[in-house]
Parts: structure tokens; C-alpha cells; sequence
């Protein structure tokens, strides 16, 4: 993010596909101070219950740039960070949004504990059924809840997708169940409201079958 956030994004892809080393040597310089503030963040917490969540991985998701740039610019700091999230006692997780299915194999190699929001499609382009069988319980995983959908659902809609959820899942641990954000809108209108009620309400009813 830090590197990207240099560049109009479309700027960023292309130098990306054209000048890939000096990306790269932004990103070096730009991880240490990163790496250090998460180190002492580590050991401040040391102890403690809690989950480091990084994020950054979502600006080198394919369409706009492919795998074989993302395990280049991603998966070798996300494994040191985390590296040193887990060296503190801590746990660590990705927040990742769009297209993962494709990336899905270098996010595993980071060693991470939690990804999150696995956006359903058409936002992104893999089930969350898929999701738990390729991550086959060595990390868990949030989301799945698209929260454009909160703004438009008919009535009835949310309990769908809520049954969907609990069909994928088929018994199978490590998935938390949470909007792919936070609201937006302040103060909500009230279709949105009715449509968080009705998905609170659901997953309740379904998980204490």
C-alpha cells in the first residue's frame, strides 16, 4: 500500500509490468520501517489475545496484475511480517479484498492464521465452499457477506444467503460469518437496517441447529 499509494493506481500496474525492479526496491525500502513498528507492536501485545490484521495484498490481486507478480511483490514480506507476528505469540491476518482464487496458493505460503472478507462473485471470483477446501483448515476465514448487498436485498434475501452459507460449510470449523466491510452510509437508511436485522437474525437461528 505504501508503495502504491506513490502512484495513480493505474500507473502502479503498469510500471508493475514494465519496471518490476524498481517497484521492488520501493518496497524494500519501504518494509523496514513496516516491519520494525510491527515488531514492537508484537511485543507490546505479547500475551494478549489478539490478531494483527495486515493488509496491502489487494492492490496486486489479478485482473490488474497477474500471480507471478504477486509472489513477488507479496508473498516474501507477508511471510517475514507474519513471521514475527507468530515469533511474538500473536496471530496473524490478510485483509485481501476482490479477485483471490488465483493467489489463493501464495496467500497460504505466508503462513497466515486468517483471510478475510472473501468476497463472493461477481465482487470476487471464488466460493467460499472452494475457499475451505483449498485452504483444507490451515487458516480460517471471514466474510462472505457482500455488504452492497445490505443496501438492496429484498426482504428474504439475507436469510438466502445466510442458508448458502451454512450449506458451504457442511459441518466444517474455521469460517467466521461478517459483512466484507463496514458500513458506509451514516445514518443507515432503512432497508439497510432491515437487511443487517435479518442477517443477524438468521445466523443465529441456523447456527444453533
Amino acid at each position: 500500500y505504501a508503495t502504491a499509494s506513490l502512484f495513480d493506481f493505474e500507473d502502479f500496474c503498469i510500471r508493475c509490468a514494465t519496471d518490476l525492479a524498481s517497484v521492488k526496491r520501493l518496497i524494500d525500502r519501504a518494509f523496514e520501517p513496516c516491519l520494525e513498528y510491527v515488531v514492537g507492536l508484537a511485543r507490546a501485545c505479547r500475551g494478549m489475545d489478539v490478531i494483527l490484521h495486515t493488509s496491502g495484498p489487494e492492490v496486486c490481486t489479478p485482473p490488474m496484475l497477474s500471480p507471478a507478480i504477486f509472489a513477488q511483490l507479496v508473498t516474501p514480506y507477508m511471510t517475514r511480517l507474519i513471521g514475527h507476528i507468530h515469533d511474538g505469540g500473536l496471530r496473524a491476518a490478510i485483509h485481501c479484498h476482490g479477485r483471490v482464487r488465483e493467489v489463493l496458493p501464495e496467500i497460504l505460503k505466508t503462513g497466515c492464521d486468517l483471510l478475510e472478507p472473501i468476497e463472493p462473485p461477481p465482487q470476487g471470483n471464488i466460493t467460499l465452499e472452494e475457499v475451505l477446501v483449498q485452504t483444507g483448515g490451515r487458516m480460517a476465514v471471514m466474510g462472505h457477506i457482500q455488504d452492497q448487498d445490505f443496501y438492496r436485498a429484498r426482504p428474504g434475501e439475507m436469510t438466502r444467503r445466510v442458508e448458502e452459507i451454512y450449506r458451504a460449510i457442511a459441518g466444517r470449523t474455521g469460517y467466521i460469518m461478517s459483512p466484507t466491510c463496514t458500513p458506509f452510509q451514516h445514518p443507515c437508511s432503512q432497508v439497510y437496517r432491515d437487511n443487517y436485522l435479518e442477517w443477524l437474525g438468521a445466523a443465529e437461528r441456523y447456527w444453533r441447529k
